[in-house]
């Protein structure tokens, strides 16, 4: 595509040096416009009606602006058609694009609602491990008081031995002496 400054019909020389530098299509619009759109960040969809021939160079007749507007009302109602098709199009993309949306939306939030579950789930299971082990300290605790206890008990045990056979000694010198 090759941009002009208009309002003015392509001169044969402007033909061949669009031919020259390999353009397809002249037209005095678009360009400026595409450029003001992109510096404001603008998306830009363009559309054209070609209304006269420029190429090849031996085909080109001589064109008036009457011959260029009637080609063009020939085109409006098949653009017209064009860009309800492309408008509708579009609405269906930002459905479908929407939809999308609200379905990973929605997949998100079930992650979320689960990793909330799993969350939940393994405090449960730290407070039930850590009262395991509270228990298993309190377990241990009272099998090493029983343990001292056995041991306690052992001690009286062979101390009331050791008495018993000091007792049945001092008896039996006792007997010795009378």
């Amino acid at each position: 595509y090759l941009a002009l400054p208009g309002p003015n019909l392509e001169t044969p020389a402007e033909y061949r040096m669009a031919n020259i530098i390999g353009a397809d299509v002249i037209g005095m619009s678009t360009v400026p416009e595409v450029i003001v759109a992109k510096h404001m960040d603008l998306p830009v969809l363009v559309t054209a009606v070609v209304s006269n021939k420029c190429f090849p160079i031996e085909d080109i007749q001589e064109t008036t602006v009457e011959e260029v507007l009637k080609v063009v009302g020939q085109t409006a109602p098949k653009l017209s058609q064009l860009l309800k098709e492309y408008n509708k199009w579009m609405e269906e993309k930002k459905k479908e694009e929407e939809s999308i949306r609200l379905a990973e939306q929605k997949r998100l939030e079930h992650l979320r609602r689960m990793e909330k579950i799993r969350l939940e789930q393994i405090r449960q299971k730290a407070a039930e491990n850590k009262r395991n082990r509270e228990r298993e300290e309190e377990l241990l605790a009272e099998q090493r008081k029983i343990e001292e206890i056995n041991r306690q008990v052992e001690l009286k045990e062979k101390l009331l031995a050791d008495k018993k056979r000091r007792e049945e000694i001092f008896k039996r010198i006792q007997r010795q002496k009378e």
